[in-house]
């Protein structure tokens, strides 16, 4: 009777972990990815194609300015060459040009530091849809039922104080409490897979470059 009761703890035992097994067995599969969101920006052509973009508005902005100072410079010069008391009526209307147009000028800078925020806010929205809605396609075709973003791979940083003024102790712990994923193996990394659906989208749905209208047969020559 001893040994038989010394024995039914084992047998539960033994049972409760088969039927453990059994069960993890038969638990539907839940496939999850994981997706590396720096490399996404950095190799999705339409981050490439609104990088141009922006450069060249850039450049646009910055040929424009150089242009308006130049002409209030040279006014502001004209201004110090007027020491004719016969000018004073036309130094003070000038003085007061400057002033307004100083005004207007430091205004337009601030609508073009604007207009380029904005510009770069749609464009970030935009590439974020596109990476959502390429997610999801990949998914559906894949069979996975979540994709995660990987943010095990950004290393923890910390900044001086002169450029953060919270203890860098803060920093750390608002980094790690901000951590969704802890370890990701590679298997599970999609990235590559929807860099390229990203870029096939794009290509898809850009438009094609006019084809060059072929050149008029040259006139046959005067008999």
């Amino acid at each position: 009777m001893t040994i038989l009761r010394r024995m039914i703890p084992a047998v539960a035992a033994a049972v409760a972990v088969t039927a453990a097994a059994t069960a993890a067995a038969q638990a539907p599969a839940f496939p999850v990815a994981t997706v590396d969101l720096a490399r996404v920006f950095d190799k999705a052509t339409e981050r490439s194609d609104f990088d141009v973009q922006m450069s060249m508005l850039q450049k646009q902005i910055q040929d424009e300015l150089a242009a308006r100072q130049k002409a209030f410079n040279d006014d502001a010069k004209k201004l110090k060459e007027m020491t004719d008391p016969a000018q004073a009526a036309e130094r003070a209307a000038l003085e007061d040009r400057l002033r307004l147009d100083e005004i207007r000028l430091r205004e337009w800078v601030r609508s073009k530091q604007m207009e380029i925020d904005r510009e770069k806010a749609l464009a970030f929205q935009k590439i974020y849809r596109s990476l959502r809605d390429e997610c999801a396609k990949l998914a559906q075709d894949e069979g996975y039922q979540l994709i995660l973003v990987n943010d095990s791979v950004r290393e923890i940083r910390t900044r001086p104080a002169n450029e953060d003024q919270r203890p860098q102790e803060v920093q750390v712990q608002e980094q790690i409490g901000d951590r969704k994923v802890l370890f990701a193996a590679k298997s599970v990394d999609v990235t590559e897979k929807l860099i390229l659906r990203m870029n096939n989208a794009r290509q898809s749905t850009s438009p094609k470059p006019a084809t060059p209208a072929a050149a008029p047969a040259p006139a046959d020559a005067a008999k």
